[in-house]
């Protein structure tokens, strides 16, 4: 039977109060212990069996990944670890790499992510909504100036001083119910999915 899949790390510290101290930030990059979660065109690191996959958080100073991480994402903490998201996807092909490719496969978070732990899935949705979010907002929607990122990576500003307009990304609850009935469950498609 297929697990529920949760969006939310039961014990992540955001380190809200650490956002905004670049120095801290950069002695994070700089640490063996800290954890990168890479996303690589919208795809998640994930290693194992077919059936049992399990989140890949490599060291964000070892080489290779050091040199990816060109907007570090600050995901948090999770019992003094911390995370950082990036996009990778200056990185032309994955499997042309050694390390990156000995580290795992790339894999769509939407077609197993039920498979993960509640803890290590929260973590790859949240550095895959956090990059496309990134992706799509580099460009001041008010004056049409480039934007950058701000905060570790929680918010982007027009560069435009003038202008100079932060924005957040959006947040968009949603909820998935089952209605069932006895040993009847309701299943419902919009027509143009698989």
């Amino acid at each position: 039977m297929q697990q529920s899949v949760s969006y939310v790390h039961p014990a992540l510290d955001r380190l809200t109060e650490r956002r905004r101290d670049p120095d801290w930030l950069a002695a994070c990059l700089e640490s063996p212990e800290t954890r990168l979660v890479p996303v690589w065109k919208g795809r998640n690191l994930i290693t194992g069996p077919r059936g049992a996959p399990e989140a890949v958080f490599p060291s964000v100073a070892a080489e290779p990944w050091r040199g990816l991480v060109r907007e570090p994402l600050l995901l948090g903490a999770v019992d003094g670890t911390v995370f950082i998201g990036a996009d990778i996807s200056t990185l032309a092909d994955p499997k042309a790499d050694s390390v990156v490719a000995a580290a795992g496969v790339f894999v769509d978070l939407r077609n197993m992510g039920w498979m993960l732990p509640a803890g290590p899935g929260a973590l790859l949705a949240q550095a895959r909504a956090l990059t496309w979010w990134h992706s799509r907002n580099r460009f001041c929607g008010v004056c049409g100036s480039p934007t950058e990122s701000v905060e570790a990576g929680t918010s982007r500003r027009c560069t435009d001083e003038a202008c100079a307009v932060q924005v957040f990304p959006r947040l968009d609850p949603a909820v998935i119910v089952l209605i069932y009935h006895g040993d009847r469950i309701l299943l419902g498609r919009q027509p143009g999915w698989p």
